[in-house]
Formats: structure tokens, C-alpha cells, sequence
């Protein structure tokens, strides 16, 4: 029986001596495996840690965007409701002049008494446009 042992040792001896590449890959393998397994592990630590950071730097610039985009959104209508502002007094400046143009042609006209030479000039000075007057020959 003793012999049986030994002639099994000796088989055992000789299989680990030509498969010790394959033997020392399987026992790496597994301390790998305990190494990064598990969750008290060093790198799934870390891990979970740039997770969290990456998930707040995210969270931090979505909410700058959002803050930006309604910034924007706020100065759009900003500029909207001056630009209207801006358009209505020029509408009202623009009628008022046009009534002032208006009533003073007529008071032109009015004290001309309708000589075309007086009206022609007085209508250049209103309006500083030269008018040619005819030579009187």
C-alpha cells in the first residue's frame, strides 16, 4: 500500500511539473479574484468614490445650465419687452412730429397768403430743402 502512495505522489510530482504554468495561472487567478472581489475591497472603494464625484460634478453642471438657461430665457423677455417699449415711443414720436410738421406747413400756409415765392420759401426753411427761386426779370 505504501508503494501504491508513493506511485501516486510520484504521478502527482510529475503532472505538476509539466503542467506548472497552467497550475500557477489557476492559483493566480483566484488570489487576483480575492484580491478585487468582494466589498471590502481597496478598488471598489475607490471606485464607488469617483462614482459618487462624477455623479455630483454632473448633477453640479446641470445645474449650472439650467441656471443659464433661464438667465437666457429672462433676458430674452427682457429684451422683447423693451424692444416693445422702445417701438411704442417711437411710434408716438414719430405720429407727434408728423402732427407738428402738419400744423406748421398749415400756419406757412396760412400767413403766406398763397404767394408762391413766400411759400416756397418759407416751406425751405421748415424744411431745409433749397428751393430755386425764378429769376424776376
Amino acid at each position: 500500500m505504501l508503494d501504491k502512495v508513493k506511485a501516486a505522489f510520484a504521478k502527482v510530482i510529475t503532472f505538476v511539473k509539466k503542467n506548472w504554468q497552467i497550475i500557477s495561472i489557476f492559483l493566480g487567478s483566484i488570489f487576483v479574484m480575492f484580491l478585487l472581489g468582494g466589498k471590502s475591497s481597496i478598488f471598489a472603494d475607490k471606485s464607488k468614490k469617483i462614482d459618487k464625484i462624477h455623479k455630483k460634478e454632473v448633477e453640479d453642471i446641470l445645474e449650472i445650465k439650467e441656471k443659464e438657461q433661464k438667465q437666457l430665457d429672462e433676458n430674452r423677455q427682457k429684451l422683447d419687452e423693451e424692444l416693445k417699449e422702445v417701438k411704442e415711443n417711437y411710434d408716438s414720436s414719430l405720429e407727434k412730429l408728423e402732427e407738428e410738421k402738419k400744423e406748421q406747413v398749415e400756419k406757412i400756409l396760412s400767413d403766406t397768403n398763397k404767394d408762391p415765392n413766400e411759400l416756397a420759401k418759407k416751406l425751405s426753411e421748415a424744411t431745409n430743402f433749397k428751393v430755386i427761386m425764378p429769376k424776376d426779370d
